[in-house]
């Protein structure tokens, strides 16, 4: 996260620039003027950190939380934009660093409870924030010459549209049907395993601080740092930085034979049949991934037309 917000320092000094400046022009091949990117980015902190304030997190520790959630979240949003995986889930948190500094004494137990539901709402489960969406959104614009302001101002009514949707949506199912008959992951097995157990630990029992957890921190950073160079400096090294960090993602472990697979494929084919062979071949690798979100899609259809419950569906 670190090195990419050094390898981005020209963006955030125009988003500064741009902030305390009354310059309005409109940058060149950017969905937002950098001002106002600041600004947006600045505003919607601050905000979250106001609202975890008066439920009683703290403002400080609420807004350090979202912070530091931020850089682990644009960590997380190159690894799948350059991976090409579909999500990608942190095997840290924020929280867990703030626990292994100064352990939940340092915390009032209503601090502990807010803090670890914005861990919760926002970081355990990353498979539907909407920033790598829009990444890619962004590089098909670029691939299609379209302007990418327009699609931005779609893009965010779309957004908007879903939002709205989802809540009305969600709260007619649960009032409609209650949380015992619908898919237990979302309405049970999370909050009540994932959130509310784990919350009643911290509170009950508690957790001593580990300034251990750090020295591995600095293991791994130094490690990174290293993969990174080699991999920048040597166009024979192997190792990717990337695969070291998306190792011990719970996406991987359930899914890296299948990109064993397609990294073998493509090894051979580049090799064997060259640059021009894999072009050729690369539109059909697309229209299988296609065929399965398309076929799940129709399974969707027809068991709501069948009234069919409990379809497993593309699951993991």
């Amino acid at each position: 996260g670190v090195l990419d917000l050094l390898a981005a320092r020209a963006v955030w000094v125009r988003a500064w620039s741009g902030m305390v400046s009354s310059d309005t022009a409109e940058a060149s091949g950017e969905a937002l003027r950098p001002g106002k990117a600041g600004w947006l980015l600045t505003s919607g902190l601050i905000l979250a950190a106001l609202w975890g304030s008066a439920a009683g997190a703290g403002f400080a520790q609420a807004f350090v939380l979202l912070a530091m959630y931020l850089l682990l979240h644009l960590v997380a949003v190159r690894l799948v934009c350059q991976a090409g995986m579909l999500a990608i889930q942190h095997p840290y948190r924020p929280l867990n660093i703030f626990l292994a500094a100064f352990g939940t004494r340092a915390f009032r137990p209503r601090q502990i409870a807010i803090l670890a539901f914005l861990d919760h709402l926002l970081m355990l489960d990353n498979r539907s924030p909407t920033m790598p969406g829009i990444m890619q959104s962004l590089k098909l614009a670029d691939r299609a010459a379209a302007p990418r302001g327009q699609l931005m101002a779609c893009l965010a009514a779309a957004i908007a549209v879903a939002i709205f949707s989802s809540y009305i949506s969600y709260l007619f199912l649960m009032y409609r049907h209650g949380g015992s008959t619908l898919h237990s992951w979302f309405t049970m097995y999370y909050a009540k395993n994932l959130y509310s157990d784990w919350t009643t630990h911290l509170i009950r029992d508690g957790e001593p601080p580990r300034p251990e957890s750090f020295v591995l921190m600095a293991v791994g950073a130094a490690s990174m740092v290293a993969l990174t160079n080699l991999h920048h400096r040597f166009s024979w090294w192997p190792l990717s930085p990337i695969g070291y960090l998306l190792g011990a993602s719970w996406p991987m472990i359930n899914f890296w034979f299948p990109v064993f697979v397609g990294w073998l494929i493509k090894t051979l084919v580049l090799h064997y049949g060259g640059p021009k062979t894999y072009r050729t071949l690369l539109y059909g690798f697309l229209g299988w991934i296609l065929a399965e979100f398309f076929s799940a899609g129709l399974w969707v259809v027809i068991d709501t037309l069948a009234g069919v419950r409990g379809h497993q569906i593309f699951t993991f």
